[in-house]
């Protein structure tokens, strides 16, 4: 459990550091770049609220954030970004009309709509389908992913 705690700390702090070396390199004008959108992913069983906060407070004020709407790292990336008066579009799948395809089908709206880049908060204990899918959907179209980890 430490070995795996302490290779989490160094996963996630080479996750930040890459993040941050991104928005860096690509100014943000708060209040004027329109469009401007970052997406969200993580898994259900995600709770650590420290984290998320942590990232999230290096993101460019005002911009939009997408996020899938469910419990979890989604309902704490949206809470957060809430709290800071910021906007959040959030992608609900449509369980009832597209069975178990509408996970799929959501991540993938989420992303034809080219947020600038994915902050994914990937619960490695937890399975995470629906987070690895649109990981996995954000690199086929080019979209500077971000993964942080979190163990049992």
């Amino acid at each position: 459990m430490i070995g795996n705690g302490l290779a989490t700390q160094i996963t996630n702090r080479a996750a930040l550091a890459a993040l941050l070396e991104y928005l860096d390199g690509h100014e943000v004008e708060p209040y004027v770049t329109p469009g401007w959108a970052y997406a969200v992913t993580g898994s259900r069983a995600w709770f650590d609220w420290r984290t998320i906060w942590h990232v999230l407070s290096f993101m460019p004020p005002n911009v939009v954030q997408f996020n899938g709407g469910a419990n979890g790292a989604d309902c704490l990336t949206g809470s957060f970004w809430r709290c800071q008066g910021f906007p959040v579009r959030e992608f609900p799948p449509n369980w009832k009309q597209l069975g178990k395809r509408a996970g799929h089908e959501r991540n993938r709206l989420m992303m034809e709509c080219m947020p600038k880049l994915v902050v994914a908060f990937l619960h490695l204990a937890g399975g995470s389908p629906g987070t690895r899918d649109a990981i996995e959907l954000a690199r086929e179209r080019d979209i500077p992913t971000f993964v942080f980890n979190q163990a049992a």
